[in-house]
């Protein structure tokens, strides 16, 4: 569930425009009517722990001309199945981008993105960003996650967004071990 509800793009002077699609290892794909932005190619790596909720994702950004470039991540505006009557309750929190999603039928779910280095926060008619500074040949790394209220421990908006804030916070904040 949470792959489907993330996308990424870039453009150059800082500006975020959402993708139609964002496939692994493929052209950075723009919107028809914006203006052009360098060729660029993206690779996106996904680590998943079992037992988490959360998978961590670094996408690497290739890219000539410009030195920094805007990544813009989201989560669609209406992320249920036809008929489910969504009632969406997005939050923005330090370095995080969330939703909460009461349904219809199906129960209720939670979809996050949760981005260390974001700068900012952005939307369009479909969907809610979370942008964060990109360099060419630097990993991007953010994390993904979703829950559902039939099948986590997570069946409130107040659980979920509690969980966010303390894994947005770990993620910040590494253990950093030396050994001597």
């Amino acid at each position: 569930m949470a792959r489907r509800c993330t996308r990424a793009a870039i453009t150059p002077a800082g500006r975020c425009w959402p993708m139609a699609r964002s496939a692994p290892s493929s052209n950075c794909r723009m919107t028809a009517g914006m203006p052009p932005a360098p060729r660029c190619l993206k690779v996106k790596r996904f680590t998943v722990d079992a037992g988490h909720y959360f998978d961590q994702i670094d996408s690497t950004f290739t890219f000539s001309g410009a030195p920094r470039l805007t990544a813009a991540l989201g989560l669609n505006k209406n992320p249920t199945d036809k008929g489910q009557s969504p009632v969406v309750a997005p939050a923005r929190g330090a370095g995080s981008l969330s939703q909460w999603v009461e349904q219809k039928s199906n129960g209720a779910f939670g979809v996050a993105v949760i981005v260390p280095s974001a700068s900012g926060y952005a939307e369009d008619s479909l969907n809610e960003l979370i942008t964060a500074p990109v360099e060419s040949g630097k990993p991007l790394r953010y994390y993904i996650g979703a829950a559902w209220s039939r099948g986590s421990p997570y069946a409130s908006k107040a659980a979920w967004d509690q969980f966010i804030a303390a894994e947005s916070a770990r993620v910040r904040s590494p253990i950093k071990i030396e050994l001597k």
